[in-house]
Order: C-alpha cells, then sequence, then structure tokens
C-alpha cells in the first residue's frame, strides 16, 4: 500500500528544531553587551544636553553655572538656573562602562556662556573604542564630541 502522507523522519524534525532553537536564542546571547552600548549612547547623549542647558543658563539667567564631574562618586553635578531663576542641581550618574578621565570643573561666565579657561571632560569607555573628549572650542562656544 502506497501512502500520499508521506511525514518528517526524527532526523529532519531534530535538525529543524536544533535550528530554530539557535535563531531564537541568538539575540538573548548578544542582549548583555547591545545594553550597554545603548547605556552608554543615552549617557553622552544626556551629557550633551546637560552641557547645553547650563551654558544657556549662564547666558539667559546672567549668573555663573557649573559642571563638576566627580571620579570618586562616578557623577557629573550640573549646576545651573531654571526660568524662574531658582537654582538647581542635577546629577548625571556615570554607566559602570563609562569612566572619567579627568576631574576638571568648568564654570560658564554670566552672561556669555563662556569659559575662562580651555577645558574639555574626557571618559573612557568599554565598549567604544579609545576615549572619548567633550573639548570646548572658543570660535564656535560649544562642547564638540570627539573620539580617540
Amino acid at each position: 500500500m502506497n501512502n500520499k502522507w508521506q511525514g518528517f523522519t526524527l532526523i529532519e524534525m531534530l535538525l529543524v528544531l536544533f535550528i530554530v532553537s539557535i535563531l531564537m536564542a541568538y539575540p538573548m546571547l548578544h542582549k548583555g553587551s547591545w545594553q550597554v552600548r545603548q547605556q552608554e549612547d543615552y549617557f553622552f547623549f544626556e551629557l550633551s544636553y546637560q552641557l547645553y542647558l547650563t551654558q544657556e543658563s549662564a547666558i539667559y539667567a546672567h549668573k555663573s553655572t557649573r559642571v563638576t564631574p566627580l571620579m570618586s562618586e562616578k557623577k557629573i553635578i550640573f549646576t545651573y538656573y531654571n526660568q524662574h531663576g531658582q537654582r538647581v542641581e542635577e546629577n548625571l550618574e556615570l554607566p559602570a562602562s563609562v569612566a572619567l578621565a579627568n576631574q576638571m570643573a568648568i564654570t560658564f561666565s554670566p552672561g556669555s556662556g563662556t569659559i575662562n579657561k580651555i577645558s574639555s571632560i574626557a571618559f573612557t569607555t568599554n565598549y567604544q573604542e579609545g576615549k572619548i573628549t567633550y573639548q570646548y572650542y572658543i570660535g564656535s562656544g560649544r562642547f564638540v564630541k570627539k573620539k580617540s
């Protein structure tokens, strides 16, 4: 008797199950490094925003503002003034994979938002190659992110 409904063998079914299992498990294996990279990217985005906000506050509030990196506590403190003229201190915690390479405080001048000495904030990271530096450029009056 010839059966029209031929089935798969046990070996074929196990092979398909193995391939599907590998494809499903692959993203789970790389989730940790992806998550760390996302945390680093978000940290540097937030740092850029806070630097801009602190500098703009010095211009509009006509009061000096300050960025204070603290290596020992793994955080950066931004001191600026809100739209009501109230002093605000915000802490930006460094992710575990990011370390401060220098601890130079930056003070923005009232009214102009410039700084009195050329300074930078440097970081070392686990997943982004080399050193990341936020360097102040006098001509543009802004911090620029550089990878080295």
